[in-house]
């Protein structure tokens, strides 16, 4: 009997990233880079020579900052962003494929067979942009994607399965990396001995994480204490800028361990002594620390749940590890934070159960004892609303007509009939919008340009259009748009925004 194929879990964040499979013990299995690290930092150095990724490439960014990209995730969930590099420009699919295809590299060296299937983990709170940039990005590195998961709802799987479930319990997951913030609230039973996650409700941050308190330690702390004694800002040269942030984020994790933490910072033949202590560091963030807990309990009102319905709190992301973040989250919630999981590695571990499945592997516990766990048990929900462009001839203006809300189970779908705007039209435009809100001020345009011919036209009050959206088990959107007189449109949500130049 044949091996079954390898699938890979593989978690892109902003920090650091993992890859994970399930062993032939039936246990996730962390697989190592070629420097023997579970983590790999998510940098790529544009070497004379070619491309350097991980712990080098992190490194050379105090070296060469021109020539390096690291903490980039966040950035690959905005429209037509593009990646000036080494004087050149690389668009969000391209660096993703990039990144993705160095972990399949190193996943094939470390397995010693080819990978070809992946599960992929992406936030909560990621608009479509990131979801398909992700998405086209592992697939232009050779991967078929199996199912994109969540990352709250993959963290909370590996809770789950490490601390068995003894009833219905309602979860609240924190999960606050390097460049991005989510908190999603799950309700987990188990089903024939097995979890079973439902997501009631996601919000998030995309550009709020990590990386955002070494910044606040750089300019309100470094470049302060610099100043008052030498006068000078020296972080406008990107030298001592890469290095002093990476000093900043030393003397955050040290903050975690001890009360106070020290350092020594240079520039230009000067120096000075600082130190922070634990309650300075809260301080210096608490705009950011109070944003995170708006959000959560924005969440929670949104769902319906009070704090003290809640029965786990599942904290996971580097930066949960903050002492003044989880005391501030865990007296809010009347919790202690579920342990016995890397914080880190909490996301890929839940993947690769995912991923162990749909390669039919058998999963087991901490004991040795099989788990009947299924893929399909992760019932995920719609963070962002869609809809369409809309004209009302009342008021002579669009708005964004909702066909899908908010915490619909993913797979949702939702039409509604509409009329051309003009007389003896043959052709009408589709466009897509992103958010729950009427005003489109206050949504994104997802794509604008779909075109559905009209093959008899005539008054606009006799052609009636039905346009339906559809958004399958990975969020993926399908457009679909009918005439009465069966004129048709079917199409999968294409990003024009998505530049895929460079090199």
């Amino acid at each position: 009997m044949s091996r079954p194929e390898e699938i890979v879990a593989i978690d892109l964040g902003t920090t650091n990233s993992e890859a994970a499979v399930v062993g032939s013990d039936g246990r996730v299995k962390l697989l190592k880079n070629r420097a023997g690290r579970k983590k790999t930092p998510t940098a790529i150095w544009f070497d004379k020579d070619g491309k350097v990724f991980g712990q080098q490439a992190k490194r050379m960014e105090k070296v060469e900052p021109d020539k390096v990209l690291f903490q980039f995730k966040p950035e690959l969930d905005q429209d037509g962003n593009q990646f000036n590099v080494d004087s050149r420009k690389l668009g969000p699919v391209k660096l993703a494929q990039l990144f993705y295809q160095e972990i399949k590299d190193q996943a094939q060296e470390r397995l010693g067979e080819e990978v070809n299937r992946a599960v992929l983990t992406i936030p909560a709170w990621f608009h479509q942009i990131g979801r398909e940039t992700l998405k086209k990005g592992a697939e232009k590195a050779g991967f078929k994607v199996e199912r994109i998961l969540r990352e709250p709802a993959s963290a909370s799987l590996a809770y789950a399965l490490d601390t068995p479930l003894n009833r219905e319990e309602k979860i609240l997951v924190y999960d606050l990396g390097g460049g991005t913030f989510d908190t999603s609230v799950l309700v987990a039973n188990e089903k024939d001995g097995r979890p079973d996650l439902k997501i009631l409700g996601n919000r998030g941050d995309t550009s709020l994480g990590g990386r955002d308190f070494d910044r606040k330690i750089l300019e309100e702390f470094f470049v302060e204490k610099f100043r008052q004694k030498h006068g000078t800002d020296p972080t406008d040269q990107k030298r001592v800028e890469a290095e002093w942030l990476e000093r900043a984020k030393d003397l955050k994790e040290e903050l975690s361990e001890a009360d106070r933490s020290k350092d020594m910072l240079q520039a230009d033949g000067e120096v000075v002594s600082v130190e922070l202590t634990r309650r300075e560091f809260a301080d210096l963030i608490n705009e950011e620390i109070t944003r995170t807990v708006d959000i959560l309990e924005e969440l929670l009102n949104e769902v319906g749940i009070e704090k003290d319905e809640l029965d786990r709190l599942v904290m996971v992301g580097g930066s949960s590890r903050i002492v003044p973040i989880r005391e501030k989250v865990s007296k809010l919630v009347g919790l202690e934070q579920e342990t016995g999981i890397d914080p880190d590695l909490a996301v890929v571990s839940g993947a690769a159960l995912v991923a162990g499945t749909k390669a039919d592997r058998t999963i087991r516990d901490e004991n040795g004892v099989r788990v009947p766990l299924l893929a399909g048990e992760i019932k995920e929900v719609v963070s962002r609303g869609l809809g369409v462009k809309a004209y009302d001839p009342q008021t002579g203006e669009y708005y964004n007509e909702v066909l899908i809300e908010p915490g619909e189970p993913l797979r949702a779908t939702g039409t509604e009939m509409f009329n051309p705007k003009e007389d003896d039209s043959d052709l009408v435009k589709i466009t897509i919008v992103e958010g729950s809100s009427n005003n489109l001020e206050e949504c994104r345009i997802l794509k604008e340009g779909y075109k559905l011919s009209i093959s008899n036209p005539r008054a606009s009050n006799l052609v009636e259009i039905e346009v339906g959206l559809a958004i399958n088990k990975d969020g993926l959107v399908e457009v679909i748009a009918e005439t009465d007189d069966g004129d048709e449109l079917r199409e999968e949500f294409e990003n024009p925004d998505l530049i895929d130049d460079g090199e």
